[in-house]
């Protein structure tokens, strides 16, 4: 049922055939295009492999990424930990310093 035509002559005859109520839902239901349009069970099924495929390759992906996160988040941690160290010494001897300046003499 590729063409208006087509479809219009098949109506007629379900028309003259059955009365235009079961005509018309006939009509209605077919929809206007060419049989080798149509999807079959295997289009579907082989939609279906291709589509499992890419997700699978996805999969690796996000897991190769999670990967290299995880590495640039190890490696993060280690850097703020160096520098939390290194802002904790300066802090203790800025603080040494300051009491022996101020209130060691003070003392003594």
């Amino acid at each position: 049922m590729s063409t208006r035509s087509e479809r219009f002559a098949l109506y007629e005859m379900m028309r003259d055939a059955w009365g235009e109520p079961l005509a018309s839902a006939l009509i209605e239901a077919i929809p206007p295009m060419a049989p080798d349009d149509y999807a079959t069970k295997h289009d579907i099924e082989h939609l279906g492999v291709q589509l499992r495929g890419e997700m699978s390759e996805l999969r690796g992906e996000m897991s190769e990424l999670r990967g290299e996160l995880k590495g640039e988040m190890a490696a993060l941690r280690g850097e703020f930990r160096a520098s939390s160290r290194h802002t904790l010494v300066t802090i203790v001897a800025a603080a040494v310093s300051i009491w022996l300046t101020f209130y060691l003499p003070a003392v003594l």
